[in-house]
């Protein structure tokens, strides 16, 4: 890994949003995923009849439904990390120093 990366890396597992963020998401997958389950065991046709090709209490329908929520939760989540990334930049002031650095712009946003 490149020091640009495990730097970033560092800087957001000890930060609150970094923390909050993936907590959000992993936790959220499970109880979202686990309600979903109850839900097809109910046995309430209108409940079943809702989740659409996710009514189905085995593996598939579980896989299916943590599908839908990380697609949805997971673009919510990250895009709340990516804005923490940017805007700690401009936050600090550290921005107009980061196109100050001898490297291009794509290694920048790279990293």
């Amino acid at each position: 890994m490149s020091p640009a990366l495990s730097t970033e890396a560092v800087k957001l597992r000890s930060s609150l949003v970094g923390i909050v963020a993936t907590t959000a998401i992993v936790g959220g997958i499970a109880v979202l995923s686990g309600a979903m389950l109850l839900a097809v065991t109910s046995g309430q046709p209108d409940l079943v009849a809702k989740l659409g090709p996710g009514a189905t209490a085995d593996w598939a329908g579980l896989l299916f439904s943590a599908a839908q929520i990380t697609g949805a939760g997971g673009l919510l989540g990250y895009g709340i990390v990516l804005a923490w990334i940017f805007g700690r930049e401009f936050s600090d002031a550290t921005v107009s120093a980061l196109f100050a650095l001898p490297v291009g712009r794509g290694s920048i946003a790279a990293a």
